[in-house]
Parts: C-alpha cells; structure tokens; sequence
C-alpha cells in the first residue's frame, strides 16, 4: 500500500494518477499546467489587436460552450494567414484574445480595424452581463 502524505492508495499506479491529476507532480500535472499557462497569460498580457487584459477575458467554457479548446484565453494568429502562404514565423505571429482569432479566421489583416471594433463592443457587452 502507497502512502501520499495523509492518503492511502491500493499501489504506485493510484498515487502517481493521484499526484497527477491534483497536485503538482512532474512536469506535465494538470496543476502545473495551469501553472504554465498563467504564466503565459501574464507575459502576454493583453490582446494585441483588441488590447483587452487576459483578466478581463471570459473564456468560451465560462460562457457555455463545449467546443475543443473552450478554455483558452489567447490564441496564436498569423498576421498573414498560413492558407495564404504566411509562415509560422516570430515576425508573422501574435497572440489573439479567442474572440478576435475566432472573428478574423483567414481574413487578411485589412479587416483587423473593424474586427478590433466589435470585439471591444463584444467584451463591452460580457462586461455589462457579468455586472448585472
């Protein structure tokens, strides 16, 4: 029988599946994940074309959805897009809010203006909701 400070388990396998799912065991536990990615947030900060902050962000599981990747707050866009011919290079890439990457898709950074304008209306609005 394994010991994990105060718990008791059936075997290795239990506690390491234990220590993975909630505590911060090796590199890859659901807890430092979450680490990893705050810390991504923080150094990001903000959206580049929106510019809101990743704390005032909601992502699309706090609003409801189901969707694959729901809980990302920042998406990688390319300012050219790669269906396009863009390349997934430093200078071509930037960091998105989900709702900006998810209006722009393979639009040609002509639109960003527009785009920018109804997703500061957007988050505008969740604001007001979440206020109400």
């Amino acid at each position: 029988m394994a010991v994990h400070r105060d718990k008791k388990f059936c075997n290795k396998n239990c506690e390491w599946a234990y220590g993975y799912k909630f505590g911060n065991r090796g590199k890859n536990s659901r807890a430092r994940i979450k680490e990893k990615q705050v810390e991504r947030f923080i150094l990001i900060g903000k959206c580049e074309l929106c510019e809101i902050s990743y704390l005032e962000i909601k992502t699309m599981k706090d609003l409801g959805s189901t969707m694959m990747n729901a809980a990302s707050v920042f998406h990688k866009d390319h300012i050219l897009p790669q269906s396009k011919g863009g390349q997934d290079t430093p200078e071509n890439t930037r960091y998105l809010c989900w709702f900006c990457n998810m209006s722009r898709k393979d639009m040609d950074s002509k639109y960003d203006e527009a785009i920018k304008q109804s997703s500061i209306a957007f988050w505008k609005e969740i604001k007001l909701l979440a206020k109400a």
